[in-house]
């Protein structure tokens, strides 16, 4: 009987099961009573509100905590919808915080792998990191593997600004507790800053397109046996100073490519910036599709699910991003979806074929996608969907009613994706069917940052 109640490592007791049933009958209460958008604006708020204060009480925590500590710490499934049409990349760069960067440096799967790779090849290599942030992170380590020199590149003008901050308080013995702590700390000689600088607060008041404020070298760090220069700008319109024999790099969206690596990249080997053995940390990256079955979420994964999407209902054709899919629900082993190799050349318009045979009986009613990182191409690997990192996977719920599929049947996905546009289309066409009998069940697309 308890085993119905929850899948996996999510165990209820019988007390908790019975409180939750509880908040679920009012919550579909208020459902049924909603009329207008009014009324479905004010049943949202209502629900939001009264799971909030309740759910922590149903589960015995003795101090309030919210729903997505409670989503951590009991290892639920977790969905939150997101739009189809996401930004393009400029202004995804953009849009991201001080605290967004802090949430990716306290991120230890993402960080141990890009030390352990970093460290491991940059002794002795001129190295350009690509998309470096407010901390400059994959610099620090390339300078903490014995980099001769390294070229940081960052668009946002404050995260540049928060950099050259943090570099001139470490120049005078000041340490950044984050930093120090993953072993990323410096102690530079000297820090010299080009171009006006302004006052702190004259810089949170300033609100500019950050694409006006491209330039030359913002600051130079200078170290006993190396130096970092900071640029300001986009990778392909700074004044780089090649060639460059380690890349490094962390553009990479939810959806591989949706950030603008590719074109980064392809603009330093257009530009002939790069040296002949020239390396690339991660080595290749790409987006993973599987097939999936209809999930069956528990008690306390509906309550959660109403609390981030106002609603209990997973709706098809709608992109959610999710933490901890459980993956039992794969009906076959992940593909690719699109798959980056950086050392090459890669095209801006990407087909795959991708042909599953599913493993078991099963409703077939969906599709999952998740990041999956090629650190140095001898094992250390990144996969968002295995490991707990701040990389969401996408869960698309494609068909309603599922369509229950044998052991052994074949689903046909052809995948692709175009990063020659101001917003990065995407789009999987699903077939069901041995060759030559295929009917199409299915078509999801979507554009921009995923």
């Amino acid at each position: 009987f308890f085993g119905l109640m929850c899948r996996g490592p999510i165990h209820l007791s019988r007390q908790e099961w019975e409180r939750l049933q509880d908040i679920e009958a009012l919550l579909r209460k208020w459902e049924r009573k909603a009329r207008g958008p009014k009324g479905e604006e004010d049943r949202r708020r209502r629900c939001n509100e009264f799971i909030a204060s309740h759910l922590s009480r149903a589960l015995g925590f003795r101090s309030p905590v919210t729903p997505k500590q409670v989503s951590r710490w009991r290892r639920c499934h977790d969905l939150k919808e997101r739009p189809r049409s996401g930004r393009d990349v400029v202004r995804q760069n953009t849009t991201y915080t001080y605290d967004d960067h802090k949430s990716m440096v306290s991120d230890t799967v993402r960080v141990d792998a890009y030390k352990a790779a970093i460290t491991a090849a940059a002794a002795g290599r001129h190295v350009l990191d690509i998309g470096t942030g407010p901390f400059c992170l994959l610099g620090r380590f390339a300078l903490v593997g014995g980099a001769r020199s390294v070229h940081a590149v960052e668009q946002n003008h404050h995260a540049v600004q928060k950099a050259l901050d943090i570099f001139s308080d470490e120049s005078t013995g000041l340490r950044h507790r984050l930093l120090k702590e993953i072993g990323a700390g410096t102690r530079p000689c000297h820090v010299e800053l080009h171009g006006p600088r302004q006052e702190r607060q004259r810089e949170r008041e300033r609100d500019r397109d950050d694409r006006e404020k491209t330039g030359p070298c913002r600051g130079t760090v200078w170290y006993p046996r190396s130096e970092l220069k900071l640029f300001q700008g986009l990778s392909s319109d700074v004044p780089l100073e090649g060639p460059y024999d380690l890349v490094v790099q962390e553009i990479l969206g939810h959806v591989a490519s949706s950030e603008g690596v590719v074109a980064a990249l392809r603009s330093l080997h257009d530009a002939q910036l790069l040296s002949k053995d020239c390396v690339f940390i991660p080595r290749a990256a790409g987006t993973m599709v599987a097939p999936t079955s209809a999930l069956r979420p528990c008690s306390l994964e509906r309550i959660i699910h109403t609390f981030n999407n106002g609603e209990r209902t997973i709706h098809t054709n709608v992109q959610y991003h999710s933490r901890r899919f459980p993956r039992d629900s794969f009906l076959a082993p992940p593909q690719p979806f699109e798959w980056l190799t950086f050392s090459s050349e890669m095209s801006m318009r990407q087909r795959r074929t991708c042909e599953f045979r599913t493993v078991r009986d099963d409703v077939f009613d969906g599709l999952h996608f998740h990041l999956l990182v090629d650190m140095d191409g001898h094992g250390l690997e990144i996969d968002a969907v295995r490991q707990d990192t701040t990389w969401s996977t996408v869960y698309v719920r494609i068909l309603d009613p599922g369509l229950f599929l044998k052991a052994g049947s074949r689903i046909v996905c052809y995948c692709e994706a175009k990063l020659d546009t101001v917003l990065p289309q995407y789009s999987i066409e699903v077939l069901v069917g041995e060759k030559g009998f295929e009917k199409r069940v299915a078509i999801h697309e979507w554009s921009g940052t995923a």
